[in-house]
């Protein structure tokens, strides 16, 4: 009767382990995601302002070089082929 308990306690311990070592690596995955969310979000906050600074330059630059008169857009997108 005593093999036979402390087998039993042995495989209860086993598995009391391996439910710990389980939940800890879930735990360090939950945390791990966390932070790499929270460094995405700065990364795309940084790049949208990027993004929208740079439209802003673009519609000033527009703004001081207005088509002269007798030019349409497609002449300033399409070079003439003379």
């Amino acid at each position: 009767m005593n093999a036979r308990l402390t087998w039993r306690h042995w495989t209860v311990a086993g598995l009391a382990a391996l439910y710990l070592l389980g939940l800890g690596f879930l735990g360090g995955m939950t945390a791990e995601r966390f932070r790499f969310d929270a460094e995405r979000t700065m990364i795309l906050a940084r790049l949208t302002l990027a993004t929208m600074q740079a439209k802003q330059r673009l519609m000033l630059l527009e703004l001081d070089h207005p088509p002269e008169a007798g030019q349409s857009e497609q002449d300033f997108r399409r070079p003439s082929a003379k």
